[in-house]
């Protein structure tokens, strides 16, 4: 799928209901990565409107019994499943040695 003239990975798109009197379908994106608004212009982009988008999960954390605009803290699994996916870090740069003459 490309979006804002950027490649991204590929999602899955399963119908979970389909309501014919009203005429309305809901899907279930699973993304691997998401960029701002992406599934909106993607709808537009097939003239496909979109009443509501509810994120499930960020990454390895569920969203599950938040509501909209609520928080909480994270546990330290999730923490810990956070920085296992993050890129190594390089090694620290090493000083240029200073020429003395």
């Amino acid at each position: 799928m490309y979006g804002e003239h950027q490649k991204t990975l590929p999602m899955d798109i399963d119908i979970v209901s389909e309501d014919k009197m009203d005429g309305t379908v809901t899907l279930q994106i699973t993304m691997q990565e998401g960029r701002n608004h992406q599934l909106r212009r993607m709808f537009d982009q097939v003239n496909h409107p979109v009443r509501s988008i509810t994120r499930q999960k960020h990454g390895p954390i569920g969203m599950k019994g938040l509501r909209p605009g609520e928080w909480r803290k994270l546990s330290l699994t999730e923490v810990q499943k956070i920085k296992s996916r993050q890129a190594p870090k390089l090694p620290a740069r090493q000083p240029t040695p200073s020429i003395v003459r």
